[in-house]
């Protein structure tokens, strides 16, 4: 494994992504990565870092998964920690990084639970400069976020300060990597084991998967969430990978109030930007005004001007009055790729599956 720092990072991303296309315009997507990178000294650490933790894991087998829109950034493909090509789905880069190229870093990772002890060790021993913490023990000086104590950890870069009462921080100094361990990550692990089949070998076009995920029965997440699936699943009856995307992103955005029509909604934040682009509003703007819809802030009377102008139905602009919030759509291709993978082994191994969805549900990891 070829080291990563601030001198090679160019280089190695350079050579990997011509090892993938020559594609100019993904040359002119690496370059604005790399000089987001490049105006904090910091960040190439931290993507350093990211990429070993990932890689270490899956040498030892162990499967591991990211949450956020971290899943937008070209370079946290390259280097292996995410799974998601932005540039297969359309991601743009501003989700990620901002549309002044200013958006805080946050990197966050979600592994086996038995590999977490592990994680902590090859820190300790490569990366003695960085302090491992969990919630408990946040200083007010440490501008980082972790949440279960006992199975998450983070890597604080003191880079601002927190909020004494509200343990919210101050998002324009926020440099943030966090990894913790998850019991869904952990039973894909675990059903990988008992099966034999490589996780990352799974094909996203398999039809039994696609139909045991279209039931009323999944229960890979919480309640509540799986309730909101039934609903959705009333409006949709997604037949491939590209529809179960979607249909994530209608899951976990929420709205004003419940949509007849759930197909006139926006998914995820990326496709209110996208769409206001392509429709002539400026970049910034447009950013600006996806960045206040995602938010549920609503639409102000200078905003509502500027789409109407642009020649916007009403009723578009009406539906983006109706949202609370919405996710990015790297954030849903990363849930929907391991719910399917655990579909999967739902569809072809279902004696495994019921075994370790019982010890899942006991808490047993």
């Amino acid at each position: 494994m070829i080291k990563i720092t601030a001198q090679n990072l160019s280089k190695i991303c350079t050579d990997k992504l011509f090892e993938k296309t020559t594609d100019a315009n993904a040359k002119i997507r690496l370059q604005q990565e790399l000089d987001y990178i490049e105006k904090n000294e910091t960040y190439a650490e931290v993507f350093a870092v990211a990429s070993e933790l990932v890689s270490y894991s899956r040498e030892l087998g162990y499967y591991s998964r990211f949450f956020g829109c971290l899943g937008s950034s070209l370079i946290a493909f390259l280097l292996g920690i995410t799974e998601i090509d932005p540039l297969k789905y359309n991601l743009p880069v501003e989700v990620f990084m901002g549309v002044h190229n200013d958006k805080p870093l946050d990197i966050e990772l979600k592994f086996d639970m038995r590999f977490i002890p592990m994680a902590k060790r090859y820190m300790r021993e490569n990366y003695p400069h960085i302090a491992i913490i969990s919630r408990e023990d946040i200083p007010c000086t440490v501008a980082i976020l972790t949440v279960e104590p006992l199975r998450y950890c983070c890597l604080g870069f003191r880079e601002g300060a927190t909020n004494r009462n509200t343990d919210k921080f101050d998002q324009k100094n926020v440099i943030k990597l966090s990894f913790g361990g998850q019991p869904h990550t952990t039973a894909l692990n675990v059903l990988s084991e008992l099966t034999g089949v490589d996780i990352y070998s799974i094909s996203f076009d398999d039809k039994q998967t696609i139909e045991v995920m279209k039931t009323a029965d999944i229960d890979y997440g919480d309640e509540k969430l799986n309730l909101e699936r039934c609903k959705i699943r009333q409006l949709v009856n997604p037949g491939t990978f590209e529809d179960l995307i979607q249909m994530s992103g209608w899951i976990h955005g929420t709205y004003q109030c419940a949509p007849k029509d759930i197909s006139n909604m926006p998914a995820f934040r990326d496709d209110v930007f996208l769409y206001l682009l392509n429709s002539g509003i400026d970049r910034v703007t447009a950013y600006e005004i996806m960045d206040c819809v995602r938010k549920g802030k609503g639409l102000t009377e200078e905003y509502t001007s500027v789409l109407s102008n642009a020649g916007i139905s009403k009723q578009y602009i009406d539906n983006l009055k109706q949202v609370k919030y919405l996710f990015s759509k790297a954030h849903c291709i990363a849930l929907t790729m391991a719910e399917y993978r655990m579909a999967w082994f739902e569809a072809h191994y279902a004696e495994e599956f019921q075994k370790v969805m019982k010890r899942k549900k006991e808490k047993l990891f």
